[in-house]
C-alpha cells in the first residue's frame, strides 16, 4: 500500500491479484471473526478504534500470510511451512492456481503503457 492511493495500479503485486478461499483465511488468527463480531455488537467488549485498527490489521495479514506462502513456500523452505495449514488440499489448490495466476498475468501497469503508446502512436 506504501501511500498509494487504492485506486491506482501504481502498486501492483501479482499475488494481491486473486483472494485466498474463506476457509484458509479463518485458519489465520481465527478468533478475529468472533472479536470483529463482539466490537461490531458491543458484546463483552467496548466500542474502541485502536481494538477496531488491530482486527483490521490481522485481516488484512491473513490473506497477506496466505498469499505470500503459496508464492514462497516451494523456493524458500522454512520451518513455518512445516505447519498443518501449509499441506491440506485447500492451500495446495489455492498455491498453484495462484502460482499460475501471477506467472500468466500481466502487470496492469505495462498494460496501461502499451496501450498509451498505441494510442499516441509513441511507438511507430
Amino acid at each position: 500500500m506504501a501511500g498509494f492511493p487504492p485506486d491506482e495500479k501504481v502498486n501492483y503485486l501479482p499475488r494481491s491479484g486473486l483472494q485466498p478461499p474463506e476457509n484458509l483465511l479463518k485458519s489465520i488468527f481465527p478468533t478475529i471473526d468472533d472479536w470483529h463480531w463482539k466490537l461490531k455488537n458491543g458484546v463483552d467488549v467496548e466500542h474502541n478504534f485502536a481494538l477496531d485498527g488491530y482486527l483490521r490489521m490481522l485481516f488484512f495479514f491473513r490473506k497477506v500470510i496466505i498469499q505470500d506462502a503459496a508464492v514462497m513456500i516451494d523456493n524458500h523452505p522454512h520451518i513455518i511451512f512445516q505447519h498443518p495449514l501449509f499441506s491440506t488440499d485447500d492451500f495446495l489448490s489455492y498455491k498453484d492456481t495462484l502460482n499460475h495466476h501471477v506467472r500468466t498475468t500481466q502487470n496492469p501497469i505495462h498494460q496501461e503503457i502499451q496501450h498509451d503508446q498505441q494510442h499516441c502512436g509513441c511507438n511507430q
